[in-house]
């Protein structure tokens, strides 16, 4: 239904041979607005960042036995190596800047200023 509603197809389903981490095929028929596609990139990988580093630490602290911290730090690795943008994230970001023209240009500069603005004054970046 959310797929649907959003204009995305899905295509098939894979398993990747490095981590088992599952890969979902999908094709979009209408692409993004530019601005909600960069914020969902970004809080998508401070997500990605945060639980795995979550994952290495949380058990450690909480004393867990050992087969479980081995478990989340598997996890935690196989999550820090996938977050970064890949290809199809690109790709995407592409076909977003191409239907909306002039005005994604605009919204690609406004979103990575406000972005690199919210992250050196919010979350912080100490030099």
């Amino acid at each position: 239904m959310v797929c649907s509603a959003l204009g995305i197809r899905l295509d098939g389903v894979g398993v990747g041979s490095t981590y088992a981490e599952l890969n979902i095929f999908i094709q979009v028929d209408r692409p993004p607005r530019v601005a909600v596609l960069l914020v969902a990139l970004f809080f998508s990988s401070i997500l990605s960042v945060f639980v795995g580093f979550s994952l290495f630490f949380m058990p450690i602290s909480l004393l867990i036995g050992a087969p479980t911290i081995f478990a989340c730090w598997y996890m935690a690795v196989a999550i820090l190596l996938n977050s970064c943008i890949r290809s199809g994230d690109l790709t995407l970001l592409g076909a977003a800047l191409k239907k909306h023209g002039s005005r994604g240009a605009t919204e690609f500069v406004a979103v990575i200023v406000a972005l690199a603005l919210f992250y050196t004054q919010v979350v912080g970046v100490y030099v």
